[in-house]
């Protein structure tokens, strides 16, 4: 996307009138644009409207760069966008982007987050469906096993199933 063509989009996000905001939207569905993903998410914290808000999410969900994985790791990792965090979370398990390298990230999640963030932590590593190496299974059941004392008391019943989940992984 052509630089005068980012900035009529990024000026037609920081509209207030939803009919923009969603337009915009649309446009970055079609042509994409990993430097306006955070203006996105900005407007989805900041918007109340749920036709946005869903528009935002399911733009965030239909992500098809496998680049864009690693925005919305920063973006679940930074604490300016935390109220956006159970939602770049949810992303992970219902887009197409792979985040298998993001393994241990997703673990700690289940482990120190408030519940909502956990689970769907939780379901981002129940849904992976890349083959595991059996080397790899054992690095991140040693990484449970040795970060289980962290875990939440709330999310003790997820971090309980976690270990079942990665020796299911096929090599």
């Amino acid at each position: 996307m052509e630089n005068q063509k980012k900035e009529d989009l990024a000026q037609l996000l920081d509209k207030t009138d939803n009919t923009s905001i969603l337009n915009a939207i649309a446009i970055l569905r079609d042509e994409g644009n990993d430097q306006l993903l955070e203006l996105v998410i900005q407007i989805y914290i900041s918007n109340s409207d749920r036709e946005v808000r869903t528009a935002i999410f399911q733009l965030i969900c239909d992500l098809k760069n496998q680049k864009s994985a690693e925005f919305v790791m920063a973006f679940i990792n930074n604490p300016e966008l935390a109220s956006a965090k159970q939602m770049l979370v949810s992303s992970c398990w219902q887009s197409r982007l792979n985040y298998i390298q993001y393994f241990e990230l997703f673990i700690q999640m289940v482990f120190v987050e408030p519940f909502e963030i956990a689970f769907e932590a939780f379901t981002v590593i129940e849904n992976m469906e890349d083959r595991v190496s059996e080397s790899r299974k054992k690095e991140l059941i040693n990484y449970i096993d040795s970060h289980l004392s962290e875990c939440r008391i709330e999310n003790q019943v997820l971090a309980d199933d976690l270990v079942s989940i990665i020796k299911q992984y096929e090599e």
